[in-house]
C-alpha cells in the first residue's frame, strides 16, 4: 500500500515488521520444538532399548529358574516313583504275612480267650481286695470316732482300748494343735 506521496504508511510498515517478527519467532520456536522432539525421541529410544534389554534379562533368568525347577521336580517325581515301588513291595510282603497269620488265627483266638478269662479273674480279685480294704477302713474310722467321743466325754467304755492309748492319743492331738 502506497499512499499518494509514494511513501509506505507507518501502519503497513508496522504490520510488515510484526509479521516478519512473528515469522522469525515461529521459526525459532519451531526449531526448538523440533530439536526437543528429536532429543525426546532419542531418549525414548534409549529407554526402550534399556527396557527391552531388562525384559530380555528377566526372561532369561526366568527360563533358568524354570529349568532348575523342572530338574528338581523331575528328581522329586523319580524319588516318589521309587517310594511308590518300595511301598508296593512292602504291601506285597505285608499281604503274604497276613495270609500266614490267618492260618494261625485259631491259636490266637485260644490265647485271647485265656487272656480274657485271666483278666476277669484278676478284676474280681481286685474288687474283693478293695471291698476288704473299705470294710477295714470303716472299722478304723469307727474306732477313731469312738476314741474321739471318749476323749470329749472323758469316759472309757469297754469297746475302747486301754487308758494309756487314750492318753497317747490326747498327747498326739495336743502336739498337733501346738504346731
Amino acid at each position: 500500500m502506497v499512499n499518494l506521496n509514494g511513501n509506505i504508511p507507518n501502519i503497513t510498515l508496522g504490520l510488515n515488521l510484526g509479521v516478519l517478527t512473528l515469522l522469525v519467532f515461529t521459526i525459532v520456536v519451531g526449531g526448538y520444538y523440533i530439536d526437543d522432539t528429536h532429543k525426546s525421541t532419542f531418549r525414548n529410544e534409549e529407554t526402550n532399548k534399556k527396557t527391552f534389554n531388562d525384559l530380555n534379562t528377566f526372561i532369561d533368568n526366568w527360563e533358568k529358574r524354570i529349568q532348575i525347577s523342572n530338574k528338581i521336580n523331575n528328581g522329586t517325581q523319580a524319588k516318589l516313583l521309587g517310594l511308590t515301588q518300595n511301598a508296593s513291595i512292602i504291601l506285597q510282603t505285608q499281604i503274604a504275612n497276613e495270609k500266614n497269620l490267618l492260618g494261625n488265627l485259631s491259636s490266637h483266638r485260644i490265647i485271647a480267650n485265656i487272656s480274657y478269662a485271666k483278666q476277669l479273674e484278676e478284676e474280681n480279685e481286685t474288687k474283693q481286695f478293695v471291698k476288704n480294704i473299705t470294710e477295714d477302713n470303716v472299722k478304723i474310722l469307727d474306732n477313731q470316732r469312738k476314741i474321739l467321743q471318749a476323749l470329749r466325754n472323758e469316759t472309757v467304755t469297754d469297746s475302747i482300748p486301754q487308758n494309756d492309748t487314750i492318753e497317747l492319743f490326747r498327747q498326739f492331738l495336743n502336739n498337733r494343735s501346738i504346731s
